[in-house]
């Protein structure tokens, strides 16, 4: 095989694996929420802010996602919260406190969506409820949070003592996580506590296979 044959080979192997790691929904999921916030919290601060935000958050987001770190999964997942409270300061505070839990929630959905890319790119078999009970597991707490700051506003809404029930509804929402998040873990199957190893199949949480 010739020296330029090889290259050719080469580019075209990366260009496949290129396109097959950033076509997965989640990939694209994850990006998406990433850009719109960058574009919604520096629209108005010039095209510099507004450009150099949107670079920002789309290398943040491959480094996160190519990377397998969670360090980096933490701190993209920080910069879209970041951006989120600059949207809510300069664009969305006359929406009231739902809009910063609807961009909370985005950003935990941002999260899952780096978390799921992890999974997959061990090339283990995943069962498809993987994805279904990470889908649930966004949706109940984003529910949550609308719910419970959505019943904050309305109950303290013209009272003197509306700031009871920001602390109240913040207990009620970490307890609501504790039963979600924790308690499914303490008993949880033999094979599910020990670290997977890269092709092994994993199944879905109430799976004991």
């Amino acid at each position: 095989m010739s020296r330029e044959a090889g290259i050719i080979e080469r580019v075209d192997a990366w260009r496949s694996n290129f396109v097959n790691h950033h076509t997965h929904p989640e990939w694209l999921g994850g990006l998406s929420i990433m850009l719109l916030w960058a574009v919604v919290a520096f629209a108005d601060s010039g095209l510099v802010f507004g450009a150099g935000a949107v670079v920002f958050g789309v290398i943040l987001h491959y480094v996160a996602m190519e990377s397998g770190s969670h360090t980096w999964m933490w701190l993209a997942t920080g910069v879209v919260l970041l951006y989120v409270l600059v949207a809510y300061v300069v664009l969305l505070s006359d929406l009231g406190p739902l809009a910063l839990t609807a961009g909370g929630a985005s950003a935990l959905a941002y999260n899952e969506t780096v978390r799921v890319n992890y999974m997959r790119r061990r090339d283990s078999v995943i069962d498809p409820s993987v994805f279904v009970g990470s889908a649930m597991a966004v949706a109940v707490a984003a529910g949550i949070g609308l719910v419970g700051i959505g019943a904050t506003v309305a109950i303290g809404d013209g009272t003197q003592r509306a700031w009871l029930w920001m602390p109240g509804a913040a207990l009620a929402v970490s307890i609501v996580a504790y039963l979600l998040v924790v308690v499914p873990t303490i008993r949880v199957p033999a094979n599910s506590d020990r670290r997977w190893v890269p092709g092994t199949r994993i199944p879905p949480p109430d799976s004991t296979d």
